[in-house]
C-alpha cells in the first residue's frame, strides 16, 4: 500500500492551522508492459498551484467546461469553495520527469452542502453509531452536478495504467492516520467506475434528466425546435405550443441567447441577480453557494464558453439564465426571474428556448442540471444514468452503505426503463445514460 501525507482532523488545532508547504511523495508503479513509472505526487491547497495550461491538456478539448483551470479557480477565488463553505482544496497532482500526468480535483469536506450525490442520511447513520463522518474526502466540482472525468490523464499517456494508479492512491487517502472517514468521487464517468471497483470502492448510480439531440452516428436528431415538436405524441406536442404562446402572445416577452462576446459586460452582474432571485424565492430551502465575484471573475476569462437566455419585456430583462457551452453539449445551470407572476416563464427559458438553441446551432446534448425532474421528463428530457463512487474505512458503515446502494441501484435500474418506455419522444433505442458494463 502506498504511503501518504497527513491530512488533519477538521476542528483540530492541526486542522485550522494547517499552513505548511504541501509535501511530495515519489511511487513507482510497474506497469502491465513491465515498465516502471515513477511518479512524483503531491498535495495542493488550491489551484493556484498548478499551470493552468498544464491542467487544461488533461482536460481537454471535449472535457467537461467545469474541471478546466478557469472555472475551478473562479470558484476558489471568489471564496464560494472555500474553508468558510466547508470546501478545503486539496487537489491531486502527479507529475513525471516533469510533465503533469494526472490529476484529481480534491477536496476536504466538513458538511455535504453542494455536492447533489446526497450523503446526509450516511452522515446521520454514521454519527448515530459513534462513527465521526466528517470531515471526508470529495472528488468533483463545487456546486455542479454535472458529470465529466474526475480522474484526469494526460492524453499522451496510458490512461489505463494512470487511472489504476490514481484509484490506489485515493483509497490509500483513507487510511487510518489521515483522519478522514471516507472518499466520494461525484458524477464520474464509466471507466473511472470500473477502475475504481476494482479497489473497494462502491458504485452509486443517480438519475438526471437530459435533452439527447443525437443519433447513433452522433449526428444532430433535430436541426430545428419544430422537428422536436413533431417527434411528441400529439397531446403533449399541443401543450408545449400553448406554453409558448403564454409567453410570447400573452405576456409580450422577447427571448434571446447571447453567446461569449455577444455578452456585454453589464449582463454579469444582472444576471448574478436573476441568479439571487431564485435563492430569496425559496428562502426556507434555498442556499447562495455563489457570490458576485464569482459572476465578475467568469467575465474575464471564461466568458467564450457562456451562453446568457434573456427574456425581456420592452426593455426590461425580466428573466434568464446562465448556461456553459463547449463540445456539443449545452449545461443549464442558474435561472430566476424579477417577475414571478408570468406563467410558463421557467419552462421556457430553462427548457423550450435552450432547447430550440440546441437544435439551431447542433448542440448533441443538453443537460440541465439537478431537480425538477418531473418537469423535465414530460418535455423531452429522459433519464440518464449518473455515477458516483464511495469508500468508507469504517467497515461496518461501508457494508451497511453497500446494502442499501444495492436496492437503490436496482429500483433505479428498474425506474430508467420505464420512463424510457414512456418518453414524450420518439428517440432511437441508444439514447440517454448508458450504463458501464459490469466487472
Amino acid at each position: 500500500m502506498y504511503g501518504f501525507l497527513c491530512l488533519p482532523l477538521a476542528g483540530s488545532r492541526r486542522f485550522d492551522g494547517y499552513r505548511t508547504s504541501c509535501q511530495r511523495r515519489r511511487h513507482v508503479l510497474k506497469s502491465s508492459q513491465g515498465k516502471s513509472a515513477n511518479y512524483d505526487v503531491k498535495l495542493l491547497r488550491g489551484i493556484d498551484e498548478v499551470d493552468a495550461y498544464e491542467w487544461d491538456a488533461l482536460v481537454g478539448e471535449s472535457g467537461s467546461p467545469f474541471l478546466e483551470h478557469e472555472w475551478i479557480r473562479c470558484m476558489e477565488k471568489s471564496s464560494c469553495a472555500s474553508e468558510k463553505s466547508g470546501w478545503y482544496p486539496r487537489h491531486l497532482t502527479a507529475k513525471m520527469d516533469g510533465k503533469l500526468v494526472a490529476a484529481v480535483p480534491l477536496y476536504i469536506k466538513t458538511n455535504s452542502l453542494g455536492e447533489f450525490v446526497f450523503d446526509q442520511s450516511w452522515a446521520e447513520a454514521a454519527y448515530g453509531s459513534g462513527i465521526q463522518y466528517y470531515p471526508k474526502l470529495l472528488c468533483g466540482i463545487p456546486f455542479t452536478p454535472a458529470t465529466g472525468r474526475r480522474l484526469l490523464t494526460h492524453p499522451e499517456e496510458d490512461r489505463q495504467e494512470l487511472l489504476n494508479f490514481l484509484a490506489y492512491r485515493l483509497l490509500n487517502l483513507t487510511s487510518e492516520s489521515n483522519g478522514v472517514s471516507s472518499l466520494h468521487v461525484n458524477f464520474c464517468e464509466e471507466d473511472e467506475v470500473i477502475a475504481l471497483k476494482k479497489t473497494g470502492f462502491l458504485h452509486r448510480k443517480g438519475i438526471q434528466y437530459h435533452f439527447v439531440n443525437e443519433d447513433e452516428g452522433r449526428n444532430p436528431l433535430f436541426n430545428s425546435f419544430d422537428e422536436y415538436l413533431g417527434s411528441m405524441k400529439s397531446k403533449r406536442r399541443i401543450k408545449v405550443k400553448r406554453e409558448r404562446r403564454s409567453i410570447y402572445e400573452d405576456a409580450g416577452l422577447t427571448l434571446k441567447a447571447f453567446f461569449g462576446d455577444e455578452i456585454e459586460d453589464e449582463m454579469f452582474p444582472t444576471m448574478f441577480k436573476i441568479y439571487q432571485s431564485t435563492i430569496q424565492a425559496k428562502i426556507f430551502w434555498g442556499i447562495q453557494h455563489l457570490n458576485e465575484d464569482f459572476f465578475m471573475m467568469l467575465k474575464e476569462k471564461f466568458r467564450k464558453k457562456l451562453c446568457f437566455i434573456v427574456a425581456m419585456k420592452g426593455d426590461e430583462v425580466v428573466a434568464g439564465t446562465f448556461n456553459v457551452v463547449k463540445a456539443g453539449k449545452f449545461y443549464g445551470r442558474y435561472w430566476g426571474t424579477f417577475d414571478s407572476s408570468i406563467k410558463n416563464l421557467h419552462f421556457e427559458t430553462c427548457y423550450y428556448k435552450p432547447i430550440e438553441v440546441c437544435c439551431d446551432h447542433g448542440m448533441l446534448r443538453m443537460e440541465p442540471g439537478a431537480g425538477g425532474d418531473d418537469f423535465k421528463f414530460v418535455r423531452g428530457f429522459n433519464p440518464s444514468v449518473t455515477n458516483s463512487m464511495h469508500f468508507c474505512k469504517n467497515g461496518g458503515l461501508h457494508m451497511a452503505i453497500a446494502r442499501y446502494l444495492n436496492s437503490e441501484g436496482t429500483y433505479i435500474e428498474g425506474a430508467v426503463d420505464e420512463m424510457n418506455e414512456r418518453s414524450v419522444l420518439r428517440m432511437p433505442s441508444n439514447a440517454g445514460g448508458q450504463e458501464p458494463p459490469e466487472l
